[in-house]
């Protein structure tokens, strides 16, 4: 990933620079509004889910809006083509040879969360391994694990546009039966 360029001629390593200083920015600034002493990993599965969610689409956005000449309407089509239940959920499953143990527990307690609300549109399966990689990219940003976390947004991306090269296909690829007994 270093220095080749992505989707749309997109220099990766911009990016990356770009997210990565936007996301320092976030924790700076939350490191002034608390005390510090929060433990991410004793933040509640959903909360970390609902940081996750925002991480992901900061990261969506900035791949696409600097990809290359689109419409809003072609950005935000895009962009709702990686935020899909289904191709995070393959996301995961993609992940799974990666995930330190840790990592594995995170995305476990995001997929055993219940929130109570399914899309009307996604599986129940597949929306809460969903919400498992968002509460992993939570943790990820609120322990301050920015270059795993980077890591991880690059590979989740990658992931999405394989499956879909225009990031436009309609699901993600389908786990495998050992992987659903892994996460």
């Amino acid at each position: 990933m270093r220095g080749r360029e992505g989707a749309g001629g997109l220099d990766e390593r911009l990016l990356m620079r770009h997210l990565g200083e936007a996301l320092t920015g976030g924790l700076r600034e939350a490191d002034g509004n608390c005390d510090g002493t929060a433990d991410p990993s004793l933040v509640p599965p959903l909360v970390l889910a609902y940081v996750g969610d925002a991480v992901y689409e900061v990261f969506v956005r900035t791949r696409l809006a600097l990809g290359g000449d689109a419409t809003v309407h072609k950005l935000h089509v895009a962009a709702t083509r990686y935020a899909r239940s289904a191709s995070q959920a393959g996301v995961v499953h993609s992940l799974r040879g990666i995930l330190t143990e840790r990592e594995s527990d995170i995305v476990r307690r995001g997929r055993n969360a219940h929130s109570g609300y399914v899309p009307k549109n996604a599986n129940v399966a597949e929306y809460r391994y969903a919400t498992g990689f968002e509460a992993l990219l939570g943790y990820l940003y609120l322990s301050g694990q920015l270059p795993r976390l980077l890591e991880i947004l690059a590979r989740a991306a990658d992931q999405v546009e394989r499956v879909s090269p225009d990031a436009g296909g309609s699901t993600a690829a389908e786990p495998t039966d050992e992987g659903r007994d892994l996460l």
